[in-house]
């Protein structure tokens, strides 16, 4: 049976909750992290060939808004999408998406958008702190490395 499951994890991006509980739309279009959040979606879909939208797909097919306006759909893979969501209490990205015979495929990019989220996070923070920063795949991993030219 279909239905729209909620993935969480451990980002909480309190400003832009607040942003987005106010209804700021220039604060939230402007907010940094969701700047990030774009950044890590897009890395996914150009790996997998997929697209980034404002909705998903619940299991009619109809489209459910996220209140990042950030959604993932991947034909074959994931066709109804997955959505970023920001709960405005708690700060807490969590995904939504009816993963209807995909189930591992809904987790995987749930981790793959994490990942790339967190790596670029740490490679922006090093950038603000003046490192020159580069970044590798080393067996499996993320390699970040920032030098301090001093």
């Amino acid at each position: 049976m279909s239905h729209i499951e909620e993935g969480t994890t451990t980002i909480k991006l309190t400003a832009l909750a607040a942003a987005i509980a106010h209804g700021d739309t220039a604060a939230i279009q402007q907010h940094p992290c969701l700047a990030l959040l774009r950044q890590a979606v897009t890395l996914v879909a150009e790996a997998r060939h997929g697209s980034v939208g404002s909705t998903y797909a619940d299991y009619d097919y109809r489209p459910q808004t996220c209140n990042t306006n950030l959604a993932l759909t991947i034909p074959g893979e994931l066709p109804r999408g997955i959505g970023l969501v920001i709960d405005t209490a708690t700060g807490a990205l969590t995904f939504k998406g009816d993963p209807w015979h995909h189930r591992a495929c809904f987790k995987e990019i749930q981790q793959q958008i994490v990942q790339n989220y967190v790596v670029l996070a740490h490679a922006a923070a090093l950038r603000r702190m003046r490192a020159q920063v580069s970044t590798q795949v080393v067996e499996h991993q993320v390699v970040i490395t920032g030098v301090f030219h001093g």
